[in-house]
C-alpha cells in the first residue's frame, strides 16, 4: 500500500472500496509539458512518463469497468452502475498483511471476474427492487470451492447534512445447508447499516450441499430499492512456479492435479496460441482456474509477457533497466541461461542482449 493512498473513515465506512495500482505508472504526458510544475517523477521518452495517485488507479479501474461493460453488451445485457461495480468486486483480490480498512474490497482484478463469467458458473442479476420487510432468496449448490456474494445498489440521495449517510438499507446474509452457519455481508452481525455494498465469502462449503442466499429490505425510506447481485464459486489465480506429471503448481505453494477434459487458454502479450496445451504455460504466467460442479479444474486461462531488448544497467540483487529504459524486478525464483548453461545474477554482463519472461499482474521477471 503507497504511503499516501486514502485508509478508511472516521464512521465505519467501507472506503475506498476498491484499490488498483496507482504508483510508478506508465502514462502519456502533455503535448506541452512544463517540467516545473507537472507532476511527472520519471520521463519515459516524449510520449509517456510515470505518474503517481488517483489520476493512475481511477483511469485503471475505469478501464477495467469498461471491459465488464463490453463483456456484458456482447451478452446482450444492458448492465446498470450496481451490476458493474458488483463485477468488479467480486473479482477483487485481498491484499494479505493490509488492513479491510485499508483496502476495503481488495485489489481490482478484472481478469477474474471475466475468466468467472465467461468459463465458471457465475450468476447474475439485476433485481428491481424491495421494499422494507421484503426478501428475495437465491440457491447455490457448492463444488468445494470457496464462493463469493456481492450485492451492490445505487442508493437513493440523501439531504446533505442530515442524518447517516445511507437512507436506504438493505441486508445481505447466506445461509449454510440445513440452516446450520449464517454468514452475515461484511461480518456485520444482524445486517450493516452503514454501506450499500455488501459481501459473503465462504471459504470452506460443504461439497454438493446447497446454501441459501438472502437480501432482505431492512429499511427502505424511498422504495423499492433495486439491487444487483453476483455470486458463485471464486476464481483461483496465482503465479505458476512449476508445472509437471499434469499438475501446476503456484508460488503460494497451492497445487491442483488436472484431467484430460481441462481446457486451456494461453495469451503471449498479444497473441493467442492455438491449440494451447499445458505444456504452453511458462514458470511465471499468471494463470485463472475455473472449476466444474465436483470441484475439479475445467478450465485454465494463462497470460505472460515475453520481451527482448539489451541490459543497460543492473541495480542491487534483484533489478535490471533495459534499453527502453523501463526497469524491471526479478522474481525471487528467476532463472537465468544462456542457451541451455544456467547462470546466476553477478554473471549476467551489461549490455548482452536478453530475452525476458514476464508475469504482467506482478511486473516480475521470471526467466
Amino acid at each position: 500500500m503507497a504511503g499516501f493512498s486514502s485508509r478508511g473513515t472516521l464512521d465505519g465506512r467501507i472506503k475506498p472500496e476498491v484499490l488498483a495500482p496507482g504508483t510508478w505508472i506508465l502514462s502519456t504526458r502533455k503535448t506541452k509539458p512544463n517540467l516545473a510544475s507537472d507532476s511527472y517523477i520519471g520521463l519515459y521518452n516524449q510520449n509517456y512518463g510515470y505518474m503517481s495517485g488517483t489520476s493512475m488507479s481511477t483511469a485503471l479501474t475505469a478501464g477495467s469497468l469498461a471491459l465488464l461493460r463490453q463483456y456484458f453488451q456482447a451478452k446482450g445485457v444492458t448492465p446498470n452502475a450496481s451490476l458493474l461495480k458488483a463485477a468488479l468486486i467480486f473479482g477483487t483480490q485481498k491484499l494479505p498483511g493490509v488492513s479491510a480498512s485499508d483496502q476495503g474490497f481488495g485489489r481490482v482484478n478484472v481478469e477474474n471476474t471475466l475468466v468467472a463469467l465467461e468459463n465458471g458458473n457465475l450468476f447474475y442479476q439485476d433485481n428491481p427492487g424491495l421494499q422494507t420487510g421484503e426478501t428475495v432468496t437465491y440457491t447455490y449448490t457448492s463444488n468445494g470451492q470457496p464462493f463469493r456474494v456481492v450485492m451492490a445498489y445505487s442508493d437513493y440521495p440523501k439531504t446533505p447534512g442530515v442524518g447517516k449517510d445511507l437512507v436506504n438499507d438493505l441486508d445481505l446474509k447466506v445461509i449454510g445447508p440445513d440452516n446450520k452457519g449464517i454468514y452475515w455481508g461484511n461480518g456485520y452481525m444482524e445486517g450493516d447499516r452503514l454501506n450499500n455494498v455488501e459481501e459473503v465469502i465462504v471459504y470452506n462449503p460443504e461439497p454438493g450441499q446447497t446454501y441459501t442466499i438472502e437480501v432482505a429490505g431492512h429499511n427502505i425510506v424511498h422504495g423499492p430499492q433495486p439491487f444487483s447481485i453476483v455470486f458463485g464459486d471464486m476464481t483461483y489465480s496465482g503465479t505458476v512456479a512449476e508445472i509437471n506429471n499434469e499438475e501446476i503448481k503456484f508460488s503460494d505453494g497451492k497445487a491442483f492435479k488436472l484431467d484430460e477434459e481441462v481446457n486451456f487458454r494461453v495469451i503471449s502479450g498479444e497473441e493467442e496460441l492455438p491449440s494451447a496445451a499445458l505444456k504452453d504455460i511458462p514458470p511465471g504466467a499468471e494463470a485463472y482456474l475455473s472449476f466444474g460442479p465436483d470441484g475439479e479444474v475445467t478450465h485454465i486461462e494463462a497470460i505472460y509477457i515475453t520481451m527482448t531488448s539489451k541490459i543497460m544497467s543492473k541495480e542491487g540483487a534483484r533489478q535490471l533497466t533495459i534499453f527502453d529504459g523501463t526497469r524491471w524486478t526479478m522474481a525471487d525464483q528467476v532463472k537465468i541461461f544462456v542457451g541451455e548453461n544456467k547462470l546466476n545474477w553477478a554473471e549476467l554482463p551489461i549490455e548482452s542482449e536478453v530475452k525476458l519472461t514476464v508475469n504482467p499482474v506482478s511486473a516480475r521477471v521470471w526467466r
